[in-house]
């Protein structure tokens, strides 16, 4: 999809690009999952008359597999330089490898070096393109937005998801309230077109962000309401209440801090982690 002049958004198999061009620079979000399918972004640049030795940069809003097995191929291909948060380089230049069938069918993920190293929120100069970077921990300790102010898109990685993706509630690894803070942060923009990481791309993306913002308010309530009813695997709570399985025991996590949950260990034929009300 085209929106503006110079913004360019594509949904792939297992994750989404973008592209922001500007009169000359080009830069690339996202790099997909294999080198593949980066080559498909590559080809989005010439359907629509770019050159993609203009790509002078390839951003990386999080470190995850999804996100970051094309780059290599990327950055041999263009020359560009690839920017990513300091926590994400960790992964991005020693990524996990998969096994077994999922190795198999995904292939190794290359280490690649990350020549820009973000730590703050900044505005930044992609040769002639701005570029706005919005720290966003929740997902991943590094995880940025990058906004583009001109035709007022948000590329938000996984932050924020789009239409049709199967979860409503965010993709939250780590704390609640970190994530929360994070969405509130990106609702303070002016969000046109919202350009998720996976499902389709969101216009008036500030309703999309509330949204997201109200649904994990709601999750520790309803996580709860299901618990008084009988004590149920983190597992079973995801399955019930689509919600990511992640994401249920990120909250988890925080009612029993709170006291008002705690787990009990079953031993049948496998051992499992009953969640039950304190």
């Amino acid at each position: 999809m085209k929106i503006g002049k110079n913004v360019f958004f594509w949904t792939g198999m297992y994750s989404g690009s973008g592209v922001v061009s500007g009169k000359k620079d080009i830069a690339i979000i996202d790099a997909q999952h294999r080198s593949d399918q980066a080559d498909l972004v590559l080809e989005l640049l010439k359907l629509y008359g770019l050159d993609p030795n203009n790509a002078k940069h390839i951003i990386v809003t999080h470190a995850d597999g999804d996100h970051i097995g094309g780059l290599s191929h990327l950055k041999r291909v263009t020359g560009a330089k690839v920017v990513a948060h300091t926590e994400e380089a960790k992964r991005i230049e020693n990524p996990a490898q998969t096994e077994g069938f999922a190795a198999a069918r995904l292939g190794p993920f290359e280490p690649c070096k990350v020549d820009v190293k973000v730590q703050e929120d900044m505005t930044f100069d992609a040769g002639d393109i701005s570029l706005e970077f919005i720290l966003t921990p929740g997902h991943t300790a590094g995880s940025m937005c990058i906004y583009h102010k001109d035709t007022r898109s948000l590329f938000s990685g996984d932050v924020v998801v789009g239409s049709g993706a199967p979860y409503r509630v965010p993709f939250v690894r780590m704390d609640p309230d970190m994530m929360l803070e994070s969405l509130d942060k990106l609702n303070r923009l002016e969000v046109e077109w919202l350009l998720p990481g996976h499902g389709g791309i969101i216009h008036s993306g500030n309703q999309k962000i509330l949204e997201a913002m109200d649904e994990l308010r709601r999750l520790p309530s309803r996580i709860l309401t299901l618990l008084k009813e009988k004590p149920s695997t983190s597992l079973q709570i995801s399955d019930t209440l689509i919600v990511w399985p992640n994401t249920v025991e990120a909250v988890l996590r925080k009612l029993e801090k709170e006291g008002n949950v705690h787990k009990v260990e079953e031993k049948t034929s496998v051992t499992s982690t009953r969640w039950m009300v304190s």
